[in-house]
């Protein structure tokens, strides 16, 4: 469980990157297209040869401009110098805007096929503010809430006039936009988690392996495999594990694991542990036994599945405890 909530927490942090990446790439392209969308629906209107910031314009910059209008000479500020061609750009926008309004929805056409071009796909929505009036090409803006956004544009000298663009990306936008290191680091990370669980799987196989060879040779499997009893060695693993013996208590628990849940009479375990009992101070042979036996129930507490139990008159048995969970069948 622990290494499943590693690799869900590791490709969570690979997802995040590949969603933050794929957002700043698409942003890149939103605002490119939405740029040039403004300088076309600039010239469309104005029925003049396009104005293209990709050209040589003149490298002179200006802080203001004097635009002969109707009402006179008029003079047109801006905040920071400019390049003159987009300074007449934006006077020519201004005068432009009160004869020839922006069109919402044709400025949306245009926008969609430049985002086209560039290999960008989704539903596209314009926002244009005018006089403090919004137009939209949407009435219902709920389905807009998580789309991404171009920054709200001024597109004339005296910002009366302001466009914004929505684009509506769905899931295959943002695997196109990723870059493809996230995809190298995607692949190499979960072929290393993927090589690190068949290591340590195959790790575990091989010391299986291994002790189930060693065990057919040398040892007994008892208590459905679950108990290995090492007879060369003189050891005892209970479910891999295992268990501190003495060589008396070894010799107990390997007769008492032959036959799990059989009674084993104590004159029986005595024999086992001395040749002769019978010839030996049987006060010193009870006491021993007794003090081996508490020994060993000792050692199996690391082993709560099983435990030794005693009935007089029967001896003693090593049997599988009854979890909280399970009924005893009848």
């Amino acid at each position: 469980m622990i290494f499943l909530g590693i690799v869900i927490l590791i490709n969570m942090i690979i997802f995040f990157l590949m969603q933050y990446n794929a957002y700043k790439n698409i942003c890149i392209v939103i605002d490119n297209s939405f740029q040039e969308s403004i300088i076309i629906d600039y010239n469309n209107r104005i029925n003049k040869e396009r104005i293209s910031s990709s050209g040589t314009p003149s490298n002179k910059k200006v802080t203001h401009v004097n635009i002969q209008t109707e009402q006179g000479l008029e003079e047109f500020e801006f905040k920071d110098s400019i390049e003159i061609y987009k300074a007449i750009q934006l006077t020519e926008q201004y005068m432009l805007l009160k004869t020839n309004p922006l069109n919402p929805h044709d400025f949306n056409a245009i926008f969609h096929e430049e985002l086209s071009k560039a290999g960008l796909e989704g539903k596209t929505m314009i926002i244009y503010h005018y006089n403090n009036v919004a137009h939209s090409t949407e009435k219902d803006f709920s389905s807009f809430e998580n789309t991404i956004a171009s920054p709200k544009i001024y597109i004339d000298a005296k910002e009366t006039a302001a466009v914004q663009g929505w684009v509506d990306c769905n899931l295959i936008m943002y695997f196109k936009y990723t870059s493809p290191w996230i995809y190298v680091l995607f692949m190499i990370t979960n072929l290393g988690i993927a090589s690190l669980y068949y290591f340590s799987k195959k790790k575990d196989n091989s010391l299986e392996t291994n002790l189930a060879t060693q065990t057919t040779k040398n040892s007994t499997i008892t208590a459905e495999k679950e108990i290995y009893i090492n007879h060369e060695n003189k050891e005892v693993y209970i479910q891999g594990k295992m268990l501190r013996t003495t060589p008396m208590t070894f010799s107990i628990i390997q007769l008492l694991a032959k036959d799990i849940d059989t009674f084993i009479p104590r004159v029986q375990i005595e024999k086992v542990l001395w040749e002769n009992p019978e010839k030996e101070d049987s006060n010193v042979v009870g006491n021993r036994l007794n003090q081996n036996l508490s020994i060993l129930r000792n050692d199996l507490k690391n082993f709560p599945q099983y435990q030794i139990l005693y009935e007089r008159g029967k001896g003693y048995k090593l049997t599988k405890t009854i979890k909280e969970d399970e009924t005893p069948e009848t």
